[in-house]
């Protein structure tokens, strides 16, 4: 089925097989900008057969398809229109990304365009489709969206399966397809013209002609040699187009070729012929040579050297040096390629001034390139002195205090001293060589109490110096946090916050380039211990350093510090160790501070023992002791937490032992809020004449107070208040708070005797009214503020309310009452929402609510809630109540809606022919809307569809009822049978070669009938006389005839196989050589012919004929006559279809060239005095003579080709020996540029 109308009709008809485009496979291209015009297709099978597993979407049936395909060139849409003269359809699938993916999903298409617009409603609002079966011979395809590159399949279906003509083209749109696909690019010529080697530059050049048809309109055309050299040419692109690449490095390619491709098309290609480049002699020179240095290795004292160096035909053999001014080198060996990136690693960086990089070949000394003078970097820094710690270590009232430390620096000087001095003179003295740290003591130093320094200095570098200051006091010190202040129940935790240096107890270096380990003798005593770790190491070459705690070199380059313990503390980490973490240092010097009591140990190892051995540097390790430290409450660590009552003092001692001990004084201060309340009432409920005093003591001040009614008020008491609760909160200076609630009461004067309310009627109508009856009291009020005389209050609202009432002295009392309202009276209707025409609808409503007795109203008659209603059209039932109060409820409905009366539409009347089925779908409207009863007659069925197939002319009629009380409907309609016609046909010449002329005759009944044949061959006729075909393709034809009465029935008749037409031999021959030669001018001829059986050859010599009848033969052509010669190839079939082939067989001149090997030159009988090479077939516009000596110096060149040589150079006779010739010359046979190269002896 096609079209989903009403009436179906089901005939059977049978196809044939043919037509071109037929299937996805073998698409057609379309370009929409010049449009498609085709004959459509005719008695080929429906594309669902032929292409079967696509989705062919709305096409129920898709007959004589025709397959095309569009590929985008512009993004958008595009807007299409089809055309024919009768019924067409069509589908559109897509995008595929290429034609090679269209192809590929043949037999799976599933992606249907959309209709456009979205949304839109086929054959109503839509403008544009993806899939069509409108009866219209005009449709519409429509691409949404379409995207550069994507390729749509389109297939068109000729429903009508008539002969007829079908256009496309794009009415709208912004988006275009590529016209390349339908009339591609094609390269039809180029070629490559050579010049000779420009010795100077040691290059060549190529020029041509490159020759193209439906070139792209964009893009570049690119002319490219096998080196990769190019000449560009931009678009728009005109034929013939001349190209030259120039500057070609003349190095003799083989098997080398120009080619020209369209970059917008790549496929539109062609290469020349192979040829061989040009070569130059070329001589090693060094072109250019690049340096750069690094910075310098601070750890390793070098530096390295890269760069590039550039050169050209260099020695295959034999070393190239890249060697610096220091002698450091890098040797390479054969083969060399250019450029090369050079290095030379590991320079020591002694800042060599005016230094050069020399790179030489040692088999051609002489090509050798000296760089640009530089300046190798250094490392040497100047001395720095970093560092000089201090710390008491003993302590003597008569000889003084000893001072001990450790002076750190860098680049010290190799020679000299180093001092270290305080401010009294006291001296330490140490020679060269310097190790970093080094260890001083310095005795004697008056415990005077006044401010000194301790300073190192170099004597060989008198401003590499460093100074510490210090006080000489005669204890060590200790100071703790100042005095502070608590509140009572609380603690608070105090702290050491400076402390003397300590004492050394003991020191060791750790190594990493092997597996090292230290445990401590001297930290068992109780107190605080602290290790200074000073120094650097490498745990991975010279690019690489750490510290006590970080990773600070990487790579060769600083990097940003990274937290690094390789070594262990008592097997873990360092900072999980140390009551202090760590933080990073510049200066690589890091204090990790401990609990003593125990031996500590300090280890490094490797996981493999080879690691070790790009290991380097050590870590030094001082520990000193910081004392025993001791609280006046017992606690021995620098901190301390206390909870003391009252303000109490501590005391916190260091003591080193040997007399050397400190100690500090600190108050802990306590806060302890109290209070004596004294409390004053008011003389009666609503005066205000209350008195509260809090008596507040114990704080710390200043002391802040806030009352809850009046938070301005800042003092501990309170007066003119009312009777109620009070709360005051106090707050000392340092946080510590009181909280006081208290309560102000009075005598109550006024006496409540009676309250009378009445609440509201009805719901929310504020009807309600109170009085109160008291002693006492002369004014009332309902909110406090406004008073009156009246004790009554009226149309008060449901809700909770209180009476304020109050006597002359302004002494109150009140009471509280609650006002309730009758529920809300709510309703509800249902019933029935729709009924049949002439029945009955039952409708009730259930109310809720008020006071008393509900009356119920129907469309505001009075009646009982339960309601049965006959309405005929559509109607509003509302319904209210009243209860016992006359208060009224809102209205609700029931809509009843009534079904309208049964229709159906009318049945036309029908033309059937025999044989044939026709399909009656009966339309109903109306009643309770189905499922419908039908009865037919004269037929048996209760189907609202009747396929019907009547033999003779039949009345029906239909009657259709519904399950509800709605009345019957009939339809009666007639369907009138005519005969089909009868068909036949003959031909007089069924077989013959083509073309094949056959004369048809046809037999049809009735007489009037239409006639359509079909010849098999694409063609077709709807001539009803006698037919004359002309047969041109080969093959047998399936003839079919159809006739078509004047009533529409049909019948076919079709022969298979009727006429067949017998092809023509195809004759083709080659020979060999394709190109003869005067010299040689015999050439062999291969018969490459098909489908022949018996030959005749034909040999045209100057119009005299020679004929064979041999498959293949072979001829002698005149020698030393260049000519083109005819010959021939007749080829006849089993069937004696014959055909001839001619092509004409060029004989041509060969170029030839002549060169003696000895002449003598000087002589007088002109007799080989001469040397000139003898040539046949040059282009004297390319011709170069040269002879070289055999030391490669040019004696002789010339352009001419008649000159030759005499044997003189700068006017003299050459001396005897053997010399190297080279002619380059173009073949003007063969437009090939040649080289030869030889020797010649010179004999006097």
């Amino acid at each position: 089925m096609k079209k989903l109308i009403p009436l179906y009709i089901f005939l059977l008809f049978g196809f044939l097989d043919y037509g071109q485009n037929s299937n996805c496979t073998n698409m057609n291209p379309i370009c929409t900008s010049t449009g498609l015009s085709f004959q459509s297709n005719f008695g080929v099978q429906d594309a669902s057969i032929t292409d079967p597993g696509n989705n062919y979407g709305c096409l129920s049936t898709s007959p004589n398809p025709a397959w095309y395909y569009l590929e985008i060139s512009q993004s958008g849409d595009l807007a299409m229109e089809l055309q024919a003269n009768q019924d067409i359809d069509f589908i559109l699938w897509g995008p595929f990304s290429n034609l090679a993916n269209a192809i590929a999903s043949c037999g799976s298409y599933n992606n249907i365009l959309p209709d456009y617009p979205s949304g839109c409603i086929p054959f109503w609002n839509c403008t544009g489709y993806g899939c069509s079966y409108d009866p219209s011979p005009i449709e519409y395809p429509y691409i949404q969206n379409a995207v550069v590159g994507e390729v749509y399949v389109l297939l068109i279906t000729n429903y009508a399966s008539v002969v007829q003509n079908i256009s496309l083209t794009q009415t709208g749109g912004n988006g275009a397809t590529d016209c390349n696909i339908v009339n591609p690019c094609s390269i039809n010529y180029i070629n490559a013209n050579l010049t000779p080697c420009n010795q100077a530059t040691g290059n060549f050049d190529i020029s041509g002609v490159v020759e193209f048809v439906n070139p792209p309109t964009t893009g570049q055309l690119i002319v490219e040699n096998c080196s990769g050299d190019q000449a560009v040419f931009n678009a728009p692109f005109s034929s013939p187009l001349n190209y030259s690449i120039n500057g070609i490095l003349a190095d003799g390619t083989t098997n080398c070729e120009v080619s020209a491709t369209f970059t917008a098309e790549p496929t539109c290609t062609l290469n020349t012929n192979f040829f061989t480049e040009p070569t130059c002699p070329v001589s090693c020179a060094m072109n250019s040579i690049t340096v750069l240095p690094t910075a310098c290795n601070l750890a390793t004292g070098t530096f390295d050297i890269s760069g590039v160096l550039d050169f050209t035909a260099p020695p295959t053999t034999g070393q190239l040096i890249v060697e610096n001014c220091s002698g450091d080198q890098t040797v390479y060996n054969p083969p060399f390629i250019s450029p090369l990136n050079y290095s030379i690693l590991g320079i020591v960086a002694d800042g060599t001034n005016n230094c050069t990089v020399t790179a030489t070949f040692t088999d051609d000394p002489s090509c050798t390139i000296i760089s640009s003078l530089f300046t190798e970097p250094t490392c040497s820094q100047p001395c720095s002195l970093i560092d000089v710690s201090a710390a008491l270590t003993a302590c003597d009232n008569v000889t003084g205090l000893t001072y001990s430390g450790d002076v750190t620096f860098l680049n010290q000087p190799t020679t000299g001293q180093l001092t270290i001095t305080d401010c009294h003179g006291i001296q330490q003295v140490f020679n060269a060589p310097f190790v970093s740290p080094t260890t001083y003591t310095l005795s004697g130093i008056p415990a005077d109490g006044q401010p000194c320094q301790i300073t190192a200095a170099f004597t060989a570098a008198p401003s590499c110096t460093f100074s510490v200051p210090f006080t000489p006091n005669n204890n060590p010190y200790v100071h703790a946090m100042t005095d502070t202040a608590i509140c009572v129940g609380n603690s608070v935790s105090l702290y050491v916050d400076s402390v003397s240096g300590g004492v050394l107890v003991e020191e060791f270096n750790m190594v990493f380039d092997q597996a090292f380990s230290h445990t401590t003798i001297n930290t068992n005593l109780p107190g605080t211990y602290y290790a200074v770790v000073s120094g650097t190491f490498s745990g991975a070459g010279n690019c690489e350093l750490r510290d006590a705690g970080f990773w600070f070199y990487q790579g060769c380059a600083n990097i940003t510090p990274i937290p690094a313990y390789p070594w262990k503390w008592n097997g873990v980490n360092p900072n999980t160790q140390s009551q202090v973490p760590t933080v990073y240092n510049p200066n690589h010097i890091y204090q990790f501070y401990f609990t003593g009591g125990s031996p500590q140990t300090y280890s490094f190892s490797e996981a493999q023992p080879s690691w070790y051995n790009d290991n380097f540097g050590t870590l030094n390790f001082k520990i000193y002791y910081l004392g025993n430290l001791s609280w006046s409450n017992g606690v021995t660590t620098t901190t301390n937490t206390v909870s003391p009552l009252v303000s109490t003092n501590y005391t916190v001692t260091i003591d080193y032992g040997n007399g050397c001990n400190a100690s500090h004084l600190l108050n802990v201060g306590v806060s302890d809020l109290q209070s004596n309340l004294v409390v004053q009432d008011v003389s009666c409920i609503g005066a205000c004449d209350g008195y509260i005093d809090a008596n507040v003591s114990g704080g710390i001040n200043p002391i802040s107070y806030t009352w809850s009614h009046d938070p301005t008020l800042n003092i501990d008491s309170a007066g003119s208040i009312c009777a109620n609760n009070y709360t005051l909160s106090v707050t000392d200076s340092i946080g510590c708070s009181l909280f006081i609630d208290t309560a102000v009461i009075g005598n109550q004067l006024i006496s409540i005797d009676q309250l009378d309310t009445i609440s509201e009627l009805c719901f929310k109508d504020s009807t309600g009214h109170a009085m109160v009856y008291s002693t006492g009291a002369y004014f009332f009020s309902i909110d406090s503020v406004n008073y009156q005389s009246d004790s009554m209050f009226t149309n008060l609202s449901s809700g909770n309310y209180t009476i304020y009432l109050m006597d002359s002295n302004a002494c109150k009392n009140s009471v509280s009452f609650t006002l309730i309202s009758p529920p809300q009276i709510t309703i509800q209707a249902n019933g029935d929402t729709t009924i049949c025409h002439g029945g009955s609808a039952d409708v009730n409503a259930f109310a809720s609510g008020g006071t008393g007795v509900l009356n119920y109203f129907w469309n505001n008659v009075s009646s009982i809630n339960q309601q049965t209603v006959f309405p005929t059209f559509d109607s509003l039932f509302y319904v209210s109540v009243i209860d016992d109060n006359g208060c009224r409820s809102d209205s609700d409905f029931v809509v009843v809606n009534v079904h309208p009366i049964l229709s159906i539409s009318p049945i036309q009347d029908q033309n059937l022919c025999e044989g044939d089925s026709i399909a009656v779908i009966a339309n109903v409207l109306g009643g309770d809307g189905g499922p419908y009863n039908y009865l037919w007659s004269p037929v048996v069925s209760s189907d609202s569809i009747q396929v019907l197939s009547p033999t003779v002319s039949t009345t029906y009629s239909i009657t259709v009822s519904d399950n509800c009380e709605t009345p019957d409907v009939n339809e009666t309609f007639d369907i009138n049978v005519f005969p089909n016609p009868t068909v036949q046909f003959s031909g007089d010449l069924l077989n013959d070669c083509s073309p094949l002329v056959t004369n048809f005759t046809e037999n049809i009944t009735p007489i009037g009938s239409q006639c359509l044949w079909d010849f098999g061959d694409g063609t077709t006729s709807n001539s009803c006389s006698n037919v004359t075909h002309t047969f041109i393709n080969p093959g047998c034809y399936d003839i079919s005839l159809t006739a078509i009465s004047p009533q529409g029935c049909e019948t076919s008749f079709v022969d298979s196989q009727y006429v067949c037409v017998y092809d023509f031999s195809i004759p083709a021959f080659i020979w060999t050589p394709d190109t003869p030669t005067v010299i040689n001018s015999f050439v062999e001829f291969n018969n490459n012919s098909i489908d022949a059986v018996s030959y005749e050859w034909t040999v045209n010599v100057d119009g005299q004929i020679s004929s064979f009848t041999d498959e293949n033969i072979s001829f002698t052509f005149p020698n030393f006559q260049a000519n083109s010669y005819e010959v021939c190839l007749t080829a006849t079939t089993d069937f004696g279809c014959d055909s001839t082939y001619c092509g004409f067989v060029s004989v041509v001149d060969r170029f030839l060239i002549y060169t003696p090997n000895a002449f003598t030159p000087g002589t007088n009988d002109n007799i080989n005095n001469e040397f000139k090479p003898i040539i046949y077939g040059g282009d004297e516009s390319y011709y170069e003579f040269m002879v070289f000596d055999r030391w490669g110096e040019l004696l002789f060149s010339t352009k001419d080709i008649n000159e030759g040589w005499n044997g003189e150079h700068n006017g003299v006779v050459c001396p005897l020996g053997v010399y190297v010739w080279k002619v380059s010359v173009k073949d003007k046979f063969t437009d090939k540029f040649n080289q030869y190269i030889g020797n010649l002896t010179l004999v006097k």
